[in-house]
């Protein structure tokens, strides 16, 4: 038999692996757009402008970091209620979700409106006008964002995958729009909240299959339950979310328009190594949650997500050492060359961190959030890093290196720990 023919074989027989193939596959194609709304806008603009806007987009990602305290746990949270009292509780848990996370969207909005002058001054933009529209982004995406984790805890991989190829192409739409019609940041960022809006929507429209409208009480149990496993949820992922979005945020603030402009470049490429494995950690959460529920064989899911993550993640980062200049020369054109020197360490970075995040989403699954919290070690000593060490691109790369194996670090003792402690209570019940 072919390996080919092997590999078919296998993900027949495993629905972790047939699952992944699906959503890497629409996660690459989902990339491809991401890249062309990235591509185009770096072609685009002008070095400056695109600084703004790769710093912007870091930072909407930061900023609604709070809503995690409500929304990671959902996932987890739906894999173990979804075949209980169906389409009944999945419907009222639903609907209570929907009424939350809009009052919390309108919160971040308004905070966002609010300090708008201070986000603009920290970001050296000059046009406060353009963090009012961001704001809007941010609050409408909050939204769109949170339903696709029904689709993932329901494990309907297929309408999740669906969402990451629709949202990706929205933004390459307002990309094209952008160039075709001449549009500015301005307009640029208030395209994708309107979008942002059209895709909640949708997604609302899909999730009509698994909720029915007739049951529209507030369902204070599994909200509860929620907020429970989102807090021991959300500093793992914050912890994961800052680690790959505070060193832009921190290269527009510490580095020169032009320096920021070619570290966002670097960042964006970069981060194609952690992206392109990521749908493999998506997959494996609800799988894993759903397994540990049951009491049944959950690491053996793990494992194989860890080995398929870090093969991908690997495979990307040694074509990034091999060749950084075709690499950056195709995405982005010659004008960001300057980056090519780096590419290389930051595919390290992004490699340590794909290991990071498939781990900290395995101790969400198995609800050993005290440990997975662990994770925000890493953005800590960025943080920290960062204030001494900011004269150069090499200087930040080193810096988050250094971050994301001391967390590394963290985890394996850690697991030497709990290891310990099992074989010593093994041994105790054998005498």
């Amino acid at each position: 038999m072919s390996p080919f023919n092997k590999l078919i074989k296998l993900s027949q027989s495993s629905f972790l692996l047939s699952r992944s193939i699906i959503v890497v596959g629409a996660s690459m194609v989902s990339n491809v757009f991401s890249y062309l709304f990235q591509l185009i806008s770096g072609r685009y603009l002008s070095v400056t402008d695109y600084s703004i806007l790769v710093s912007l987009f870091s930072l909407s990602v930061i900023i609604p970091l709070f809503v995690q305290f409500l929304t990671s746990g959902i996932p987890k949270l739906v894999a173990e209620i979804k075949d209980e009292d169906y389409p009944r509780r999945i419907s009222t848990f639903f609907f209570s979700f929907l009424k939350l996370i809009i009052i919390i969207a309108l919160l971040v909005f308004i905070g966002m409106y609010i300090f708008s002058g201070a986000i603009a001054s920290y970001l050296n933009i000059s046009n406060r006008a353009l963090i009012v529209i961001f704001a809007v982004g941010i609050s409408t995406g909050s939204i769109a964002s949170s339903l696709p984790l029904f689709f993932q805890g329901l494990m309907r991989f297929k309408a999740y995958s669906f969402s990451l190829l629709i949202s990706s192409f929205s933004k390459f739409l307002v990309a094209v729009s952008a160039v075709l019609f001449g549009l500015g940041l301005l307009q640029i960022f208030g395209g994708l909240a309107i979008t942002s809006g059209i895709l909640g929507i949708i997604f609302v429209i899909i999730l009509q299959k698994n909720i029915t409208s007739k049951t529209l009480k507030w369902g204070s149990g599994d909200v509860n339950t929620l907020l429970k496993y989102s807090f021991g949820a959300s500093f793992a992922l914050i912890g994961i979310n800052l680690v790959y979005n505070l060193d832009v945020i921190q290269a527009k603030h510490f580095f020169d328009s032009t320096t920021a402009g070619i570290y966002g470049s670097l960042s964006i490429i970069g981060r194609i190594v952690l992206f392109s494995a990521t749908p493999v950690t998506a997959v494996m959460l609800p799988i894993c949650a759903s397994k540990y529920k049951k009491k049944e064989n959950y690491v053996k899911p793990f494992l194989l997500a860890l080995a398929l993550s870090a093969s991908i993640a690997g495979g990307v980062s040694f074509v990034y050492w091999l060749f950084p200049k075709l690499v950056i020369s195709t995405l982005f054109g010659t004008k960001y060359l300057l980056a090519a020197p780096y590419l290389g360490l930051f595919s390290i970075f992004m490699f340590l961190t794909t290991v990071l995040s498939t781990i900290a989403f395995f101790l969400v699954a198995i609800s050993r959030f005290r440990i997975a919290a662990i994770s925000l070690v890493a953005p800590v000593l960025q943080f920290i890093g960062f204030s001494f060490f900011n004269n150069s691109i090499t200087e930040f790369l080193y810096v988050s290196i250094a971050a994301v194996s001391i967390t590394l670090a963290g985890f394996l003792l850690m697991a030497v720990i709990s290891y310990k402690r099992k074989f010593n209570k093994l041994i105790s019940k054998l005498r």
